[in-house]
């Protein structure tokens, strides 16, 4: 989706995909829908490694244990050429 390998991905944040048409006001939202603990789903414009920008639509699902604490973020997301 990204044309990065996947040893390059990992453990990286997904904010190194964002550039110049990535909103700001998105990427609050996404912050502060993270911290909210409930799943979500927000639209966010990404860059390939080429360099090509795409529509990344997220979900977010967080994953809770016994103890209803968050311990994963299940993000599943879809490309949408612009």
């Amino acid at each position: 989706m990204t044309g990065y390998p996947a040893n390059y991905t990992i453990g990286k944040k997904p904010n190194f995909l964002q550039g110049e048409q990535s909103s700001s006001k998105t990427r609050k939202i996404i912050r502060t829908q993270l911290q909210s603990g409930h799943s979500f789903k927000e639209e966010i414009i990404n860059y390939r490694k080429d360099g090509k920008p795409y529509k990344c639509e997220i979900k977010i699902y967080p994953l809770k244990d016994e103890s209803n604490e968050i311990v994963h973020l299940l993000a599943l997301e879809n490309a949408l050429d612009i």
